[in-house]
């Protein structure tokens, strides 16, 4: 009876997790942390602009890969991805807009594309983030 109710237990988490590709995904930033994003997503914009005017919205990240939720004074909110390594904060790219459910699978290569070490699992919280909404 033990092991077919620690069987359910790990059968229901297993699928709470595919259901949620987020679920691993961790939600918050610290102050520090907000910080470093605003210097380097100011330091990235066309036109650039005090890290203090950049007004971080939300982020997730899965290993070392973070997208940031920001909005920039005077401008529309942008996701701005990053990758950590031992040398410091890499900047991938921006992407901005409104998506569809049906274009999760593009977005989810879009995000792939960035570099070969990004997690299927940020590909994919990151897909139904941006199309959670529409």
């Amino acid at each position: 009876m033990r092991r077919i109710g620690l069987l359910i237990l790990a059968v229901s988490t297993l699928t709470a997790a595919a259901a949620d590709p987020c679920a691993t995904a961790k939600k918050t930033l610290t102050t520090a942390e907000k910080k470093m994003y605003a210097r380097s997503i100011s330091s990235n914009l066309t036109q650039w602009q005090p890290p203090t005017k950049i007004r971080i919205d939300r982020a997730i990240t899965v290993g070392s890969w973070t997208a940031v939720w920001a909005t920039p004074s005077g401008a529309e909110q942008g996701v701005f991805f990053y990758s950590q390594n031992a040398s410091g904060l890499k900047f991938h790219d921006v992407w901005g807009g409104y998506a569809t459910p049906d274009e999760k699978p593009s977005i989810v290569q879009w995000v792939k594309k960035l570099d070969s070490s990004v997690p299927n699992s940020f590909a994919e919280c990151f897909a139904e983030i941006a199309t959670a909404s529409h």
